[in-house]
């Protein structure tokens, strides 16, 4: 599907309801779980499980106390690391699909010999709160599906409980990471997406690597139109572009839908960050620690964003693909992407249409024939100080910033990035570069990048920029920062992060408006020191070649 206008199409499109005091609260987990012992067989992986389910168990009765609705536990948090596609099963249940059938675990005998399954299901009952979770699942083989060839499926899974105890969600994760895939198969298909119903909004499921991916996100938020994604992770922090907080917040920002990521509490390999996150308003809490091993559990009241962002191409594109579908597939897809066939939503039909015709109307061609002059033009100033550095494992194009002031550009392939800066005046000033990527990032996983990025360097001297530090020291009164040049099919993520990785506030310090090819800051500039500035580019359709 052509992904171009999804973004535009929002802007013209996404309405939005809010009623004064409609809010939630909404907890999430940055827990130091157990590891995964040297010697593995059945009974050691019952014995790291329970570790971390009394953990858990401890944790939701904090948040039930607090009154939350909704607590989310992150990638590995029961099961712990260090799995191979032999161990992995010592670890893992049988997950039901649960859109076939009201399934409640904790008083369904069938699930008698089940762990993780049963434990987590009683405990949203006896807490009376919604619970994510993230867990292994092992699936036989079925007669329609090509069978790996040790004879099952192992996935890396999602699930959601109800208050009541029922399993109202299951995602297997699409974007499987790197060695991961020595160990898990890919979930894929409608039937595999994760999304379910509350009195407090449509959540919708996906995991770790699956955020740097249109799917299931794009499906999920503009098809669907949920307003919260619940985010298990284990994110390893990659400053400056990557680490945990800067891009779940730039994430939520973009898609302007609220975000609660539970992160692993792991500084030794470098995972930390998690938080909650209101669409465009940005981080409401969140925690980053590379210091102390405690777990950090995040409670805050949430306001109740219920953004429909629907955008047709992308409604009617699940529509047809579940039209396609025989009666037994249909029932094995969540009831909230089966209500986007009742004949009785007319009401959403009619605004659809309306929808796709404020599109047609012309202003969205004219943004894209603008937008597409502008961005092909490359204005720039660079001189013989520019040189070249790898940031996040790829070869960008850097132009040092001198001086208390100043305008610099620089560029790489097709886009260009242009900078504004005042700095407070002293005798001198740690190195700072702005630096231009356009190409495909193949380390760890293939993606494609148009992006921009304001960094603080390692050194005062010479050309070495783009390593991963924490600390600085500079503070930048105004910053203005654009990228031009870019396909109109990129989706631009808006990043500022300060000294020991803290967000800027954004509507307070700085702002970005869609399309988010602008960064700026606000009144008196950013308050902390400058890590970076960037404006991330993500070209889906580009990902493959």
């Amino acid at each position: 599907m052509d992904l171009s206008c999804v973004c535009w199409m929002l802007f013209l499109c996404a309405i939005s309801v809010v009623k004064a005091g409609d809010t939630f609260i909404a907890a999430v987990v940055e827990p130091v779980t157990s590891e995964v012992l040297s010697s593995i067989n059945k009974e050691s992986a019952l014995k790291v499980i329970n570790k971390n389910l009394n953990h858990f168990e401890e944790l939701i009765q904090i948040a039930s106390q607090q009154k939350a609705k909704i607590i989310v536990f992150p990638e590995y948090g029961i099961t712990g690391f260090g799995q191979t596609r032999n161990t992995a099963p010592y670890f893992g249940e049988k997950v039901p699909n649960p859109y076939m059938s009201s399934v409640i675990p904790c008083t369904n005998v069938q699930f008698n010999d089940t762990t993780i399954l049963k434990k987590l299901s009683c405990l949203a009952i006896k807490n009376n709160i919604i619970i994510v979770a993230n867990v292994i699942s092992v699936e036989p083989c079925q007669v329609d599906i090509p069978c790996p060839p040790d004879g099952q499926f192992i996935y890396n899974t999602d699930v959601a409980f109800a208050s009541n105890g029922q399993l109202v969600a299951r995602y297997h994760k699409m974007k499987v990471y790197a060695d991961e895939k020595e160990i898990f198969d890919s979930g894929f298909g409608l039937d595999n997406y994760g999304v379910f119903k509350t009195d407090f909004g449509t959540i919708g499921l996906f995991t770790c690597f699956d955020i740097l991916f249109p799917y299931p996100a794009i499906d999920l938020v503009y098809g669907v139109g949920v307003d919260i994604m619940a985010f298990p992770t284990a994110w390893m922090n990659e400053l400056p572009l990557l680490s945990a907080v800067e891009y779940q917040e730039a994430w939520a920002i973009h898609y302007n839908t609220t975000l609660l990521a539970s992160n692993q509490h792991l500084p030794i390999v470098k995972m930390t960050g998690s938080g909650i996150y209101n669409g465009q308003i940005g981080a409401l809490t969140y925690h980053y620690d590379m210091v102390t091993y405690r777990s950090k559990l995040l409670i805050v009241d949430v306001l109740n964003h219920r953004s429909t962002n629907i955008v047709p191409e992308v409604r009617n594109k699940i529509i047809s693909e579940l039209k396609a579908m025989d009666k037994h597939s249909l029932e094995r897809v969540s009831p909230v992407l089966r209500a986007l066939l009742d004949e009785d939503n007319q009401q959403q039909q009619q605004e659809d249409n309306q929808q796709q015709q404020m599109y047609m109307n012309g202003d969205h061609n004219k943004f894209l024939q603008n937008d597409g002059t502008k961005n092909n033009q490359k204005t720039t100033h660079q001189d013989n100080t520019t040189f070249q550095g790898i940031l996040n494992d790829d070869m960008y194009t850097f132009q040092p910033l001198t001086g208390a002031s100043g305008q610099i550009s620089i560029c790489n392939g097709t886009i260009c990035c242009h900078l504004n800066f005042t700095r407070k005046e002293k005798s001198s000033y740690e190195l700072y570069a702005l630096g231009a990527f356009d190409g495909l990032h193949t380390h760890n996983g293939q993606y494609y990048l148009q992006t921009c990025s304001l960094v603080r360097c390692q050194v005062n001297e010479g050309t070495k920029c783009g390593g991963e530090i924490e600390t600085a020291t500079e503070i930048f009164q105004n910053i203005s920062l654009r990228i031009t040049g870019y396909n109109s099919k990129v989706h631009l993520f808006p990043e500022i992060v300060t000294n020991k990785v803290n967000l800027a506030v954004i509507g307070k310090e700085w702002i970005s408006e869609f399309p988010y090819d602008h960064i700026r800051t606000v009144e008196n500039g950013i308050e902390n020191p400058l890590l970076a500035a960037n404006i991330y580019g993500r070209w889906y359709e580009k990902d493959s070649i």
